[in-house]
């Protein structure tokens, strides 16, 4: 179905067909026959001139006796956009020019030369390549790459493109792509300013993310706070960004997509978008996007691979989970699973039930004593009497397998208790209200404590990966704060 925007373009390029000197610009060998790239390249620059309200107007300029300009493409605050033909091989490129006579301060030629630098010394599918940068009397900069063909997402927003379930995951898991790539380089690369315009999206719905010139290597000082409103995380707006920050970004232009509502337009209560209830994604697309956008950037996953994962672990969670909403419904309750699928989370009767897995290793083997049992077995084989050494071994694995099968925690929320029971052996019960919050582990062991208003502690969540033990926190934290107002 084709919207007003689509029938818009197509008119003007119905008309344009009469105008020889302006197909004649994208003809790279002037044999009067235009081919698909160059029939894309026209749509681009058409699709532009209907929204920015510009005209087709000639431009004469070769750059460099090399870069013969079509048309411009986009336009910011400090410079432009043009489409181009390389005269070396009649490739065509994008030609972004940024003016030192119209740039508001010198920051903006900074930022330009950190781009190119950049652009320089990255090689991935989802970037378009890099060709060169050069500058003409210390007065403009230029800086040109491969010209990708498609729309961005936020021209696709504007003519009224849907974008299902499976459309924004695949538009997730190729940024997720791009992301680790970025920040897995040497030294890392962070974007800063990943938006709906920013990604390009073809036919053939391959992603490429463009415009990188907010980009900052990281570990990098500096005080500037660059981005887009709305795709920005809370510790970017004070100038500390870190690789998850991108993640968030992309978690914002998911919900762009999904709701078709500019996040800087969706509410917001305690730092973070309120919009699962305008959307009908199916719910572990939801989850996972949700937790993109947690405020803290240690409750988001640290990189691109890492937010990946975390969608592999909640379709597989939420496969297993019936799909019955808790009575007592708090936006910590539908979660699915931990990052590395350790912990699962399913709804009780009035709240939420977190389950722990068994641990690799279980106490029995972190006590000194199986380890002196142990030696005394081994000695006693060698050294004593062969059957008293094996039996000693056998009780003793005996006594790791057993513990191996059953050791696990299970930890239940609900507005009227609270219970944790260990190895099947012992329960809790308490009053939600009673509990003062989870703190970090004192030992040896790693994991969460709940605080009791007695002083009192009961742990939960031992002996899991970190990446574990810092959604649980923040998931009873959100609990806790619901459930004792």
């Amino acid at each position: 179905m084709s919207s007003a925007l689509d029938d818009e373009i197509a008119r003007r390029i119905e008309r344009l067909r009469l105008d020889p000197s302006f197909l004649a610009r994208f003809d790279h060998n002037q044999d009067g026959t235009l081919d698909d790239q160059e029939w894309l390249a026209i749509r681009a620059v058409v699709a532009h001139q209907i929204l920015s309200g510009e005209s087709h107007e000639t431009l004469e300029a070769v750059l460099r006796d090399r870069y013969a300009l079509i048309s411009q493409l986009g336009h910011g605050a400090q410079g432009f956009t043009y489409l181009a033909r390389d005269l070396r091989d009649q490739a065509l490129v994008a030609v972004k020019m940024l003016n030192l006579k119209s740039a508001k301060a010198w920051k903006a030629i900074e930022l330009f030369e950190r781009e190119a630098q950049t652009l320089r010394r990255l090689n991935h599918p989802g970037i378009p390549a890099f060709v060169e940068a050069f500058d003409v009397d210390q007065t403009r900069f230029y800086l040109v790459q491969r010209f990708v063909s498609g729309d961005n997402l936020l021209l696709r927003l504007e003519r009224g493109d849907l974008f299902d379930a499976a459309s924004i995951e695949s538009i997730a898991r190729q940024l997720c792509d791009i992301l680790d790539y970025l920040h897995t380089s040497n030294p890392p690369v962070l974007h800063r300013d990943i938006k709906a315009s920013n990604v390009i999206l073809d036919d053939d719905g391959r992603v490429s993310l463009v415009d990188f010139g907010a980009v900052q290597n990281q570990g990098s000082r500096g005080t500037t706070i660059v981005g887009t409103s709305g795709y920005m995380p809370p510790e970017q707006l004070i100038g500390r960004a870190v690789p998850s920050s991108d993640v968030y970004a992309m978690g914002a232009l998911l919900i762009h997509l999904a709701t078709r509502i500019h996040p800087s337009d969706l509410p917001v209560e305690r730092l973070k978008i309120q919009w699962k209830d305008r959307t009908k994604l199916r719910p572990d697309l939801v989850a996972w996007i949700d937790r993109l956008i947690s405020p803290e950037p240690e409750d988001r996953p640290r990189n691109g691979n890492e937010a990946k994962r975390w969608l592999d672990a909640q379709k597989t969670a939420v496969e297993h989970v019936p799909a019955v909403k808790p009575k007592a419904s708090t936006e910590m309750v539908w979660q699915g699973a931990s990052p590395s699928g350790r912990v699962t989370v399913r709804p009780s009767d009035d709240g939420v039930v977190f389950e722990f897995k068994a641990p690799i290793w279980p106490d029995d083997v972190r006590n000194p004593f199986f380890w002196i049992i142990l030696t005394m077995g081994a000695a006693v084989f060698i050294a004593v009497n062969k059957l008293m050494g094996v039996l000693i071994l056998i009780g003793v694995a005996v006594q790791v397998v057993t513990s191996l099968n059953t050791k696990h925690v299970v930890l239940e929320l609900g507005k009227n208790h609270t219970m944790v029971r260990e190895n099947g052996e012992t329960t809790t019960v308490l009053n939600t209200a009673s509990i003062k919050g989870p703190l970090d582990y004192q030992g040896k062991r790693h994991g969460l404590i709940l605080e009791i208003d007695s002083g009192a502690t009961v742990p939960v969540a031992l002996d899991v990966p970190q990446e574990d033990i810092n959604w649980v926190r923040h998931r009873i934290r959100l609990f806790v704060a619901e459930n004792n107002k």
